[in-house]
């Protein structure tokens, strides 16, 4: 779930997440789901300042491993002005599993 203090609506933008490769490798990232704010399968907005987004079972399979959440910019917009809201960046919102 992604919180917002203002109400908002979906856009045209995406969220992905991408798994982290171990420190010292030089792999890229490896996407592990992307969802636009307009594949309503997958993601919806609740109570106006909601995004809940159903994940795939692979998405988080990798016991251990770091993840990253990317929610690019328009991914929603500002529902009373209708203006694109700003995302998050690579590697700002990780995480790691137990």
């Amino acid at each position: 779930m992604i919180t917002y203090v203002e109400p908002i609506e979906l856009s045209i933008r995406n969220v992905s997440i991408f798994q982290i490769p171990l420190e010292g490798t030089s792999n890229p990232p490896i996407l592990r789901q992307t969802v636009s704010g307009q594949t309503y399968d997958f993601v919806n907005v609740e109570g106006n300042t909601t995004v809940k987004i159903r994940l795939l079972e692979t998405t988080f399979n990798q016991p251990k491993a770091t993840y990253c959440v990317l929610v690019y910019n328009n991914f929603v917009r500002d529902m009373k002005f209708e203006e694109p809201l700003y995302g998050i960046e690579s590697r700002i919102w990780h995480f790691n599993l137990g």
